[in-house]
Order: C-alpha cells, then structure tokens, then sequence
C-alpha cells in the first residue's frame, strides 16, 4: 500500500492496534490526531517512507506498549513528552535519522517500563553519552546501539542496566578497553563489539559472564510486544548466546579461561591483535556453531579436540600463521579451503587422504564443502547416515570408484549434489533418483557410462543438471 495516511484515522476511536508495517506509505504523520485514539497499545509502521519528525501527538496515547517506527525517514530530536508514556515497553526507531543521543536517552530514561530499546542506525558520528550522563532504565532487558559511527567508550551507566541481556554496540567507533565491570551484568548473554576500535586484553572478567558459563541455562522467556512475522524479535532466546569482538585492535593472547564460556553457540574474535596459540580449552565448547578467529597472528598448531565441536557449522582460522597438519577425522574435514587458506605452514591448506567412517556419526551435518582438494579413495557408505545433509560439494578432488554401492535415498534433504572433477566409474546410481529435494546435480568430468535412466523424472525440483563429458 501507498499514500499518505487519512486524517479520518483518528475517527476510529476504538482502535487498539494499528499495524501498516511493511508497506510504501509516506509523507508526514502529523495529519493524524494520534490523540484521538486513546486505547491504543500498539503502533507499527516499520518499512515505509514516513517522513518529518515523530507527531507529538503520538505521546497522548497513554496507553501505548509498543511503538515501531524503524526503518523510516524520520529525522530531528526526540521529544520530552515520550516520557508520558508510562506503559510503553518496546520502542524501535532503527534505521532514521535522528539526532542527539545523549538527550534522546536522558528522555527515554523516564520510561521506567522499557524492556525493550532499539535505536541503532540513527545519531550518525555523535560521541557515546558519558559515564555519568544517564540514569534510569532499571527494566531494561534490550539495547541496540548498533550502527550509528559513535565515539568515544563503553560508558559506565551501562553496568547500571542490571536487568541487561542483549548489548549490541556493532560498527561504531568505540575506543579504549572492554571494562571489567561487564560480569557485574549477571543476565547478559548476548554481546555484540563487532567492528569498533577498542583496545587491550580480553578482559579475564569476560570469562566469568554467568549466562556465558552455564552450560545448557536458556535466557529467562522474554515475550515482546510486537514482532514481525518472521517473529524475529518474539524472545530473546531465540538469539543465540553470543560473544562477539571481532574488528577491534584488542591485543595479548586468548586466554585459556575462555574454555569456561561452555553456553556460546557463537564466538567472533576474527581481525584483531592477538597473538599466541589457540587455548585447548576452546574445545571444551561444546555448544558451538560459529567459531571465527580469523585474521590474527596466531601460531602453533591446530587443537585436534576442535574436531569434537559437533555443532559447529561455520568455521574461519584463515589467515593466521599456524603451521602443522589440519585433522581430519572429524568436524573440520567438512569446511572449505577458505577456512584454512593464508596460514602459509600449514600443511594442509589441501586436504588430502580419505573421507572416514567416523563422519556417519555427525548425524546434524548439514552441509559438506570439501571440493579443491586433493582427497581420494571411495566414498564411505556412511555418509549415507547424515540424514539432514541439504549440499554435499565433493568437486575437484580424486575420488574414485562406483557410486551403485552409495546409497543417496536416505539423504532426503539433499538440494545439491557436486561431484564434477573426479574419477567416479560405472553407471549412475539408482538411489540418486529418490532424492525428490535435489535442486542442482553436477556430475561432470567423470567416467560415467550407459544411458540415464526414466527415473531421472522423479526429480521435479531440478533445475540444474551438468553430465559434461561423461559416456
């Protein structure tokens, strides 16, 4: 929908929701009598065109619990009079224009039942308000500062948000060192620092986060007012547990300690300077699905026990200087060579040997990106038990033998199959032809031979088939 909103609007004094999300509405809202409308709890009109400044009659909708307004054109200075609304519990204004963070927050400080504030994408090249500049928001649970180029550093009334759990202060400037008081924020679980310029160690008091520690303890549920419908911002638990300090210039080693953080799903400490080994107590993170050290000065080898991170599914140690053999009896042989590439000692930037049995144990693995290396041998016939593989990428490398012995029915999930550029013999396997998901098969550049069989026809979602220079 298009247009500007109808004045008549605020005719409709019953209305208790009010949802144009998502659509090409625009112009200024100041032709609504939002005070007309004194029931209302909510307002969403996130992903428009809206322009102007907020109307201030927004702020006579005392009973208001939720307002989105991101992902507009709205620019200028909140209003003091944001601080009439007592109920107001979620708040997003990303991605505008305004101005004046620290009397935007000295405002919001007022809101004494915000759980939930997202004001990144707004305040662009404005310095951080001090330590003693803020005070107030006991309830808060949400802060997203991300995005807005901020200077200066992470300010000391953050440590008074006791009630915290996500901290997102992404791609701004922030200088100086992560402060020590950061455990004191005993609910917090989900921390974001990416692409910022702060400086020294890794804070040994990052190590003892409670909610990082706790193996297998869930943030407390978290229902927010409003979400879309991808229901991205529901919970609060369904962001992962996350520490995330990559592009900074922090420095000194990973300590050893880190092992201790058994709740992270994910961990970013890519593109610093840190040097030093990788700890083995890393390893001792079972949780884990991102893992990404990448662009560092790390040395020494390859901990082995990184193989037993079962979960994990993205993995970056480029472009460190490790040296020695990369393992492969386990998780890591499911990477690409991007992972491991610009580490020049290391003796295996190709991977070669075999596929082993042992990879039918890793029954979650989704994706297996092996292709550019020099492995060879048979495929085993376990892989067959990774029963939720979507993408297998085996191109480029010396695998030999039939495939008739291979049985693909039980991968039903599968969308892509890339097995070009080996030394695969015989005719093509039967079983290939139930895998009723396949959306891409590429088995070029082997030594097939015989016709294809009628049931090539059952594939329906195929919408790319490569046999070059086969027989």
């Amino acid at each position: 929908m298009s247009g500007e909103l109808p004045p008549t609007l605020s005719n409709c004094t019953s209305l208790i929701t009010i949802d144009f999300s998502s659509n090409n509405f625009s112009g200024g809202l100041k032709e609504v009598n939002f005070s007309n409308l004194p029931n209302l709890k909510t307002i969403d009109l996130m992903l428009n065109n809206f322009s102007g400044t907020i109307p201030k009659s927004i702020y006579s909708c005392i009973n208001l619990t939720a307002l989105r307004l991101s992902s507009n054109k709205f620019h200028g200075q909140l209003s003091e009079r944001i601080g009439n609304l007592k109920s107001l519990a979620f708040l997003s204004l990303v991605d505008n224009s305004l101005t004046n963070i620290t009397s935007a927050l000295q405002i919001l400080s007022s809101c004494r039942n915000l759980t939930t504030l997202l004001i990144g994408t707004n305040f662009k090249n404005e310095a951080m308000p001090k330590d003693d500049a803020i005070d107030g928001f006991w309830n808060l649970r949400v802060l997203f500062l991300n995005d807005c180029s901020l200077s200066g550093n992470i300010p000391l009334w953050l440590s008074k948000l006791t009630n915290l759990e996500m901290l997102l202060l992404y791609n701004n400037e922030l200088t100086g060192p992560i402060p020590d008081w950061i455990n004191s924020l005993i609910f917090l679980f989900h921390i974001n620092m990416y692409n910022n310029s702060l400086t020294g160690e890794i804070p040994t008091a990052l190590m003892s986060m409670p909610m990082l520690e706790k193996d297998k303890v869930a943030p407390k549920p978290f229902e927010l007012p409003i979400y879309t419908r991808s229901r991205q911002y529901r919970m609060a638990i369904s962001f992962s547990t996350m520490l995330r300090v990559g592009r900074n210039n922090l420095t000194g080693v990973i300590p050893e300690e880190i092992g201790q953080l058994k709740a992270l799903v994910s961990l970013d400490l890519r593109s610093n300077k840190l040097i030093g080994v990788i700890p083995q107590s890393i390893c001792n993170l079972s949780n884990l699905e991102a893992l990404d050290l990448s662009g560092k000065h790390l040395t020494g080898t390859i901990p082995i026990g990184l193989n037993n991170l079962h979960f994990v599914s993205k993995f970056n140690i480029s472009n460190n200087d490790l040296e020695g053999p990369i393992p492969i009896n386990g998780q890591l042989i499911t990477f690409p060579r991007t992972s491991f590439e610009g580490n020049p000692d290391l003796g295996g930037n190709v991977i070669r040997g075999s596929i082993p049995d042992s990879i039918g144990e890793l029954k979650g693995l989704q994706e297996l990106q092996l292709g550019h290396n020099n492995m060879s041998e048979e495929l085993p016939s376990t892989l067959g038990n990774c029963t939720d593989l979507r993408s297998i990428n085996l191109g480029c490398n010396y695998f030999s033998g039939e495939l008739t012995g291979f049985n693909f029915s039980t991968l039903t999930n599968l969308k892509s199959l890339d097995l070009m550029r080996n030394n695969f013999n015989g005719t093509f396997p039967e079983s290939i032809y139930s895998c009723s998901n396949l959306i891409a098969l590429r088995l070029s550049n082997n030594r097939f031979q015989g016709q294809l069989s009628e049931r090539i026809s059952n594939l329906k979602h195929l919408s790319f088939l490569s046999l070059v220079n086969s027989s």
